[in-house]
């Protein structure tokens, strides 16, 4: 009990539940809002209770100094504020008139709130945040004004439109803050509080935001009057309001020079085409996303260009985690058409944004090669291949893409010297030795693919040994020995089951798997008797001894050269010496 009464004496969150009552009682004793008398009577209501709580938040910083209370009390007024512009859907309906009056007052009135706030507490918001705020709070009580203007009482298709308008227009305000977001903490530095940044004002945008949200689903329902509960909202209508927040977010992280933030960022804006691509089970969802199609194109299309307009545009301001993000939405956009509701429907048809992407990497390749960008542009190269040939890709469970990878990353980690490459050589035997083993059990279990999966042991046994003769790691030298035990495998399962296509004799056959099982017993005990330690040492003992004669060779020839060029400037400098002594 010690912990709860703590907890609430700290935090104090009864203002919070005193705010929720309030709009629950208010709104089940006016629940004609359509009539005037009641709409102006809940509009007083609530007036006078946002009043209350900007006068509370003004006496507790005035003369209590409780500054966390003060907080929550002047957030709770603005929020109040919105509830304010939200109360008057159905008085839009049938009393545009008093619709108006209500709400243009109620804007006038909210913004004698922030005044009251900014100069009671007293607070102060700079310019750059104090414009946003109130162009936000004009937008939520002048835009059901707009909506219901010239649309009859039931859903129409205009009607729709003109509600999914609204994120579109929360988006556009959001990105007013990207220059609040360049400038960062200096704005707020002497705001005369001791809320720091970006608590203060970033909290205040925060809750804006909420109310962004649930105000665009709202909107759907209040308007929509002849559907019941149902209505047009599908989870596309967020897409402007969270593509603006990536802006202004990663905009801040690049002020802050938050890399971080910026790739979680990244990450995080490649989900929105997934998430326009959750469409509406209502009707009217279902109409007015056929509507837009047919207008314009599908809002997982839409969201695709406009994922990638937004990931070009801060790769070029410095967030070079976009980069991805851009790549994948061109990508994306060569298999989804204009028409495509979901990205299930992916089926490539237009290569003209895959093939810029492959010539953008190889042009990078070119102009500074590192691994990074060879896997990146391997990877498309792969992604094409399946594309452009996708019976050769399904091909024994897409051996040809694997293959294509894994081989195409084996030449890039010796081909380039980098960090990347050299963790790249082992982590290759990583991959290779499962694929080893796979093949050969194949070749066990398919009698018809014996042949290749021999073939494929002695190649991939080759490179491994080549591997390990240059690199001296002991991941390869594991392969190499995985190798030659698979292969064993497969002559003793061939034995088994009394086929073979390399030896028809059985006998024969075990003699070979015998001898085979010897040489692999032969070079364990080797390498425990340190055989390999001795053989590297005598092998770089005489590459040693061979260095040092080249060196001396060079050094004698470098003396002898030097010597000679000596003795031809000295018959150059004798005669004038002997012409000066003979005068002398």
């Amino acid at each position: 009990m010690s912990d709860l009464a703590k907890f609430l004496y700290t935090h104090n969150p009864f203002y919070l539940i005193s705010a929720g009552c309030v709009l629950f009682g208010f709104r089940a004793v006016y629940q004609d809002s359509s009539s005037p008398n009641d709409a102006w009577m809940l509009a007083i209501s609530l007036a006078a209770y946002t009043l209350l709580l900007a006068a509370t938040a003004v006496v507790l910083v005035r003369w209590g100094k409780i500054w966390d209370d003060a907080r929550t009390v002047a957030l709770l007024s603005i929020l109040m504020c919105l509830a304010l512009s939200a109360c008057f859907d159905a008085t839009c309906h049938h009393a545009p008139l008093v619709a108006r009056v209500v709400l243009s007052i109620g804007w006038l009135f909210s913004l004698g709130i922030i005044r009251l706030l900014r100069v009671g507490m007293p607070v102060n918001l700079p310019r750059i945040y104090r414009i946003p705020l109130l162009a936000i709070i004009a937008l939520f009580f002048f835009f059901p004004l707009f909506v219901t203007s010239g649309v009859g009482q039931s859903f129409s298709a205009n009607l729709a439109w003109r509600v999914l308008l609204f994120p579109m227009a929360c988006g556009l305000l959001l990105l007013t803050l990207v220059p609040a977001t360049r400038v960062g903490a200096a704005a707020v530095s002497n705001n005369g509080s001791p809320w720091p940044w970006p608590l203060y004002p970033w909290s205040i945008f925060f809750f804006l935001w909420l109310g962004m949200i649930g105000r665009s689903y709202l909107l759907t329902i209040s308007f929509q009057l002849d559907q019941g509960t149902t209505s047009s909202f599908a989870p596309y209508y967020l897409i402007p309001i969270f593509a603006a927040t990536t802006v202004v977010l990663c905009e801040g992280a690049l002020a802050a020079k938050h890399l971080l933030t910026t790739r979680c960022l990244a990450i995080v804006s490649i989900l929105l085409p997934g998430v326009a691509s959750i469409s509406g089970t209502s009707l009217a969802a279902l109409v007015l996303q056929h509507q837009i199609t047919q207008a314009m194109a599908s809002p997982v299309w839409l969201t695709l260009v406009a994922t990638a307009l937004m990931s070009a545009w801060l790769w070029w301001r410095g967030a070079h985690a976009f980069k991805i993000t851009l790549t994948l939405m061109i990508i994306a956009l060569s298999g989804v058409s204009s028409s495509d509701q979901s990205l299930t429907e992916f089926n490539f048809h237009n290569p003209a944004p895959l093939a810029a992407i492959l010539v953008y990497q190889i042009i990078r390749l070119l102009r500074g090669a590192n691994t990074a960008r060879y896997l990146v542009a391997l990877a498309l190269c792969v992604f094409a291949t399946v594309l452009i040939a996708p019976d050769l890709s399904r091909w024994h469970l897409g051996a040809v893409p694997i293959h294509l990878t894994l081989g195409g990353s084996l030449l890039g980690a010796f081909w380039f010297r980098d960090w990347l490459a050299l963790r790249l050589r082992a982590w290759m035997a990583l991959w290779t030795l499962p694929m080893v083993i796979g093949a050969q059990c194949l070749g066990i279990a398919r009698p018809e693919l014996t042949q290749i999966a021999s073939v494929y042991a002695v190649a991939v046994f080759s490179v491994a040994l080549w591997i390990f003769v240059a690199t001296k790691l002991r991941v390869w030298r594991a392969v190499t020995l995985a190798t030659l035990l698979s292969s064993m495998l497969l002559v003793i399962g061939q034995l088994l089951l009394g086929q073979s296509w390399l030896i028809r004799s059985q006998a024969n056959l075990a003699l070979l798997a015998g001898a085979g099982c010897f040489i692999c017993g032969a070079i364990i005990s080797a390498t425990k008797a340190g055989f390999g330690r001795g053989l590297k040492s005598l092998v770089g003992n005489e590459v040693d001894r061979i260095r040092m004669e080249l060196l001396g060779a060079d050094s004698c020839t470098t003396m002898a050269t030097s010597q000679q060029s000596e003795k031809q400037q000295i018959p150059v400098e004798l005669p004038k010496n002997t012409e000066s002594d003979e005068g002398t």
